[in-house]
């Protein structure tokens, strides 16, 4: 709700967004525009209840981030779109595949849909899936710790997506594309709230 205690929406869903957006690509971002406001809650909070980002990567690819606080219509998703097909990930559970060239579908994809359809889907299971992701990955830190071995997403990976995600609301803040450092100094940029 304010800027001293939190960077809202663009550090707390956002962050997790980048990180996967930088695993697909192999890279961190370089540059970032950002808009927001603060659309449905009057309530004196200081950090934006609607964000939209979009991050440039090298190779002039992109990923946006959007997150808006007064509609649930699209629910939580990601999609990754490229010249060979579109992967849509819901939920943390749910996958979906639309090749490129094999037609458009409107009906939504399931376990059970035919082989043959545009649009093909993993399995959905029992719903455990989320949960043991998310032991498969304490396990694997775990894992790490007991033989030193490195983790997928150590320490250096964690800081370029946090320092992303700052620069991204910095920019949102003076309305202007800014380049993503690669080292962050708490007094390069200033915040409203300072």
């Amino acid at each position: 709700m304010y800027r001293q205690y939190s960077e809202g929406l663009m550090a707390e869903l956002g962050s997790h967004q980048i990180t996967a957006a930088s695993w697909f690509f192999d890279s961190p971002p370089e540059a970032v525009y950002t808009a927001g406001g603060i659309s449905r809650y009057q309530d004196g909070r200081e950090v934006s209840d609607h964000i939209y980002a979009t991050f440039e990567y090298p190779g002039g690819r992109t990923a946006t981030f959007s997150s808006i606080q007064s509609n649930a219509h699209e629910d939580a998703y990601e999609m990754f779109m490229g010249t060979k097909g579109t992967l849509l990930l819901r939920h943390e559970v749910e996958a979906y595949l639309f090749n490129e060239g094999e037609g458009e579908s409107t009906k939504a994809a399931s376990a059970t849909g035919p082989t043959d359809s545009p649009v093909r889907s993993a399995p959905a299971g029992d719903g455990g899936e989320k949960s043991s992701a998310y032991r498969l990955e304490i396990a694997e830190f775990c894992s790490a710790i007991r033989t030193g071995s490195p983790i997928r997403c150590g320490p250096q990976k964690a800081m370029r997506t946090a320092i992303a995600c700052l620069t991204a609301n910095r920019a949102a803040e003076q309305k202007a594309r800014l380049e993503i450092p690669t080292t962050w100094h708490p007094f390069t940029y200033t915040t409203k709230a300072e």
